[in-house]
């Protein structure tokens, strides 16, 4: 087969026998398939064909083996081969074949063997290239100007690259001028680079070394493409415009801006620093330096930077300043003049305005010659930021009234905002006096180039939680309460804003028995909540009249807690046929046959079995009926957890 232009890699993987879908890049026959077809890397592909069959078979010719091996075939319809088994092929009806993921496997020769619909046998071999298209499809100049039409400042003598990433086959960059007339006035020295990524594609790119003579041409175009006419027109057609700005004299930039005849409008922080730079002129004895006319804005020192390539000379000129007055100015005229021997050759002028005072605000509030005022929670976190700053290595501190605000590690975040910084602090803290109302917190600005700065708010807090047992608020004295023997405290705090706070009971007596509590939040509109919790209780003891509980919270650092006094009702009384005795057994005349009564006042009355246990709410009583011969009298024994009455 007879190609027009270079096959990059070996034959790969497949040689198949195959009908094709038109991919537009070579012809299909009448009756046959496309000789040359260009698949894009991992994405779906078809090798066009165009035959009436009533049999097609593709073959494949793997790496190191000679044998052509079957890949696909299409019988009446039927399609079969190890190919078509796998996903990795399917075959049209008309015979195209159909390579579901492009790899660079399939980069090679395939073959393909029909009988048509006329009962003639057709033999083709169709060459498939792989590539992939860079990103962008267009070459990149300079390595970073990623726009078709690029404009470049530049001498009459330097350097300008052309680049593609990502790109198969390995093509050949070039530069061309688009008018064939100056070919006379400009020479080229190109030097090719490529790499190879290791995934099948390639960087390449494409090194210019010019020169322009002719001084009177300010103005010159140029083009980037590849080199290559088949792979420009059939793959890679898109090109890049280059202008090559020739100026007769040399221009000077502040901060990257250039207007002739005209000044420069900047708007600078109140401190910084300010870049004049010259790029590619002839002369060597040039130097540069800045006029400014005001007081108010004080420059530091200078590092220039002088540097010569290709005959040319380069010089920037970088010097920090800063506003010596704390208030805002108006606006400052500064220039850079070009000097050769002290004596002015070329000036650039910049009209420089400059923001306003570095800002620092407390939770966002900043009051000029004044304190804000913060209404905050007892617990939370308090920001202090700063804004308009030319550089990061400032420290923010706090500066509290009072040591019952106690402050947790903080966090320190920095933005950028064009020419200036904002730096940030953000710190949790907690109070530990309930009594504490309001106090005044200062943040400290140190590292600036002036003296440090300080902002200050007054804040007020919230009114502490309020602890409440059973609905009495603790926090003035213990509470009083009046409780059955049996029954449910409810522990209360209210006014919170903090998360994960839990509640928990203490008792000064072991025979007051607590069981399992459940807690639930009330929420309110103003972003605080009630937690509440409530826990059934019995006394194991008949003899306790009284109780102190006390309610705490747990989870969060403030102390809050309450305390109440219980006093409980008297104990049960329980009785036999009326008969009451706390110190010794009840004596009861009896018939042989008849009926006995146990009742405990305060519970409901009872009937005796011979034999049970009595549930007087949470307090088991154990008894038994036994008769004793001796005596001939009915004794019933009842166990009671401080007596045993006896008839």
């Amino acid at each position: 087969m007879n190609l027009v232009r270079p096959i990059l890699r070996p034959f790969a993987l497949l040689l198949a026998i195959a009908v094709c879908a038109r991919r537009g890049n070579a012809s299909t026959e009448s009756e046959g398939c496309e000789s040359i077809v260009h698949l894009e890397l991992g994405k779906e592909g078809i090798i066009s064909c165009a035959l009436t069959v009533q049999f097609v078979a593709w073959a494949g010719r793997t790496e190191g083996t000679d044998t052509p091996q079957v890949i696909v075939t299409l019988d009446d319809l039927i399609k079969g081969g190890v190919g078509y088994s796998s996903g990795e092929y399917d075959v049209l009806p008309d015979g195209s074949l159909v390579v579901t993921r492009a790899g660079l496997h399939h980069e090679g020769l395939f073959d393909v063997t029909a009988r048509t619909g006329d009962n003639q046998l057709y033999k083709g071999t169709v060459e498939v290239i792989i590539f992939a298209r860079p990103t962008p499809t267009y070459p990149v100049i300079n390595n970073g100007i990623n726009m078709q039409n690029a404009v470049l400042d530049s001498g009459r003598k330097g350097t300008i690259t052309c680049s593609m990433q990502n790109v198969r086959p390995a093509i050949v960059l070039e530069f061309a001028t688009t008018n064939p007339r100056v070919n006379d006035v400009i020479t080229f020295q190109n030097a090719t680079m490529m790499k190879n990524n290791g995934d099948g594609t390639f960087d390449v790119s494409v090194r210019n070394n010019f020169e322009v003579k002719d001084r009177t041409i300010e103005e010159l175009n140029l083009i980037c493409r590849v080199s290559e006419d088949y792979y420009r027109n059939q793959l890679f057609p898109d090109v890049t415009m280059v202008t090559l700005k020739l100026p007769a004299a040399p221009r000077i930039y502040i901060d990257g801006c250039h207007i002739p005849n005209e000044h420069c409008r900047l708007v600078k922080p109140r401190e910084g620093n300010l870049t004049c730079s010259v790029n590619r002129f002839n002369d060597q004895n040039l130097t540069l330096h800045w006029r400014i006319d005001s007081e108010d804005v004080v420059l530091r020192e200078s590092r220039p930077v002088v540097s010569r390539n290709d005959g040319n000379t380069s010089i920037s000129l970088t010097t920090s300043y800063y506003v010596a007055d704390t208030a805002a100015i108006p606006p400052i005229l500064i220039s850079c003049v070009l000097t050769e021997q002290q004596i002015p050759k070329y000036t650039t002028t910049a009209l420089l305005t400059f923001t306003g005072p570095p800002v620092i605000a407390i939770d966002g509030c900043f009051v000029p010659d004044g304190s804000c005022h913060l209404v905050k929670q007892r617990k939370g976190e308090i920001t202090c930021s700063i804004h308009g700053i030319a550089y990061r290595n400032i420290t923010l501190a706090w500066a509290p009234s009072s040591d019952a605000m106690k402050l947790g590690e903080s966090d320190t975040a920095e933005s950028k905002d064009e020419d200036s910084y904002s730096v940030s602090v953000t710190t949790p803290y907690y109070l530990t006096d309930d009594s504490l109302s309001t106090m005044t917190i200062g943040c400290i600005v140190t590292g600036l180039r002036r003296s440090e700065i300080l902002e200050t708010a007054v804040v007020t807090f919230a009114a502490p939680s309020d602890v409440t047992i059973d609905g009495c608020n603790t926090r003035e004295n213990k509470c009083g309460l009046l409780k059955p023997r049996e029954g449910e405290l409810t522990c209360s705090l209210h006014g919170l804003t903090e998360t994960n706070v839990g509640l928990k009971w203490t008792v000064n007596s072991t025979a007051m028995i607590l069981l399992v509590s459940t807690q639930k939040e009330i929420r309110g509109s103003d972003g605080r909540y009630t937690l509440s919790m409530t826990t059934p209780y019995f006394l194991a003891n008949p003899g306790i009249t009284s109780a102190v509980v006390a309610c705490s919270a747990t989870g969060i650092q403030s102390t809050h807690s309450g305390t109440a006094l219980i006093s409980f009702t008297a104990p049960p009384i329980l009785t036999i046929d009326g008969c009451f005795s706390p110190q010794h057994d009840c004596k009861i005349a009896k018939t042989r046959v008849g009926d006995y009564r146990a009742q405990s006042m305060g519970y409901q009355a009872l009937m005796l079995t011979s034999r049970g246990v009595l549930d007087l709410g949470r307090i088991p009583l154990h008894y038994k009926v036994v008769r004793k011969s001796a005596k001939n009298e009915l004794m019933a024994i009842m166990m009671y957890p401080s007596e045993r009455l006896t008839i």
